[in-house]
């Protein structure tokens, strides 16, 4: 099995996810997916 999501990341059936240490904000936490070319979901 490849997998070729970043460090840190997890992935889970073909996609990566990311998941912050700490709250925020729902406009904070989708700039912060935003500077890692992610999508808030």
């Amino acid at each position: 099995l490849c997998n070729t999501c970043p460090e840190e990341w997890v992935h889970f059936q073909r996609k990566c996810y990311y998941f912050g240490e700490t709250a925020k904000k729902w406009i904070q936490a989708k700039y912060a997916c935003s500077s890692l070319q992610g999508r808030l979901v």
